[in-house]
């Protein structure tokens, strides 16, 4: 991919006002002032947000529907089967970060207007507050845009290049068939990127129940010297520690992540989307890799932590300056991570390569890899 492409993608951004107005012509029937009603696709938890907004802002749902048929607040979630049913003419609004597939659905059987959840709230932040992912969305890419820029300037392949180009097009439109050709299934452990040997130390930041430990080891065939993973949620610990049984090679640790050692507040849902949150109604242990390693070993460290990474990176310093490990550091969770943590690991550690990769087709597992360079 050319600089010139990269630049045209940057050329577009001018004003949060002017985003705005170019997201509301792309997406005319989600204009506020004429949106009456929608049908709703996806019942998880934005689905059911995105419900309750819309009872606030007058807005009808005419039909809900779910790939798993439920009741959520005592309302029937219909299959999604039945959209077939309806007028295609009626906006649909996807209530999920993954957006690619049911936009590829939606349009497959005909549907005219359709629009990912968040539209609403990027266009709309007063009326539908934003999820973490959206907040302050449009301004930072006002604001940003020289970071961007350098960002660009610094990632070690053209394949990156061209997938931040596509996440800067995706920002601007909300279209995921724009960053569906840059998709690469292999999560925190891509192609041609990094290699593993025998005697990897590997820790896991948000291990949820060890799925990712148990792909990494399948990638290694099972040689590997240790693994340390964190998990801050005490309900998806139990099972983490359960499906690692008496494994001695895995420790397993009840905490999150961060730059010290102290305890936060928490908001949990029993599920991947629990985080560290100031309102949240619940507390947990949280801790720096550098004090749990104490200059111990590290050779590969994957993070996807809600928000947390930059300042968990920030508390691995000293293991970062004795180890150079392989790093995996999801930047998606924040608009500002997708500049932010490549800026940090480079500032780290000089002699850093950095890669981006695009995981998902929508706003999710956007990650930054980074390898040392040895003279």
């Amino acid at each position: 991919m050319s600089n010139s492409n990269h630049a045209f993608s940057l050329s577009k951004i001018k004003s949060v006002v002017n985003l705005r107005t170019q997201l509301i012509k792309q997406y005319p029937s989600f204009n506020l002032k004429k949106l009456s009603k929608i049908l709703i696709l996806g019942a998880a938890e934005e689905g059911g947000r995105l419900n309750a907004l819309c009872q606030s802002n007058n807005i009808e749902v005419v039909s809900w529907v779910d790939d798993n048929p439920k009741r959520v607040n005592g309302r029937t979630i219909l299959s999604s089967k039945v959209l077939r049913k309806f007028d295609r003419n009626i906006p649909v609004v996807i209530a999920s970060h993954r957006i690619l597939g049911a936009t590829k659905f939606l349009k497959k059987i005909g549907f005219k207007n359709i629009a990912p959840f968040a539209l609403l709230q990027i266009l709309y932040p007063k009326r539908f507050p934003p999820h973490m992912f959206y907040r302050n969305w449009l301004e930072d890419l006002v604001t940003n845009k020289n970071q961007y820029k350098k960002i660009f300037s610094l990632l070690n392949d053209s394949k990156s290049r061209r997938v931040l180009n596509k996440l800067i097009q995706f920002r601007l439109t909300l279209d995921p068939l724009l960053i569906e050709p840059v998709i690469d299934n292999d999560l925190y452990r891509p192609r041609g990127i990094m290699s593993f040997d025998r005697d990897e130390v590997y820790i896991d930041g948000g291990s949820y129940d060890g799925d990712s430990v148990r792909s990494f080891i399948r990638k290694v065939g099972g040689k590997y010297e240790k693994i340390l993973a964190f998990e801050p949620d005490k309900i998806i610990y139990q099972k983490l520690r359960k499906k690692m049984g008496s494994n001695r090679r895995i420790l397993c640790f009840n905490k999150g992540l961060f730059d010290k050692n102290k305890i936060m507040s928490f908001s949990t849902t029993a599920n991947r989307a629990s985080l560290i949150d100031t309102k949240g109604g619940s507390s947990i242990s949280v801790a720096s890799i550098d004090s749990v390693l104490k200059g111990k070993k590290v050779s590969f460290i994957k993070m996807n932590i809600e928000g947390a990474e930059i300042n968990a990176l920030k508390g691995t310093k000293q293991s970062i300056r004795l180890w150079h490990p392989k790093m995996a550091i999801s930047c998606y969770h924040k608009p500002s991570d997708l500049w932010k943590i490549p800026l940090l690991i480079k500032k780290m550690e000089k002699k850093y390569n950095l890669y981006l990769r695009q995981h998902d087709g929508g706003v999710i597992e956007s990650v930054c890899y980074a390898t040392y360079q040895n003279d």
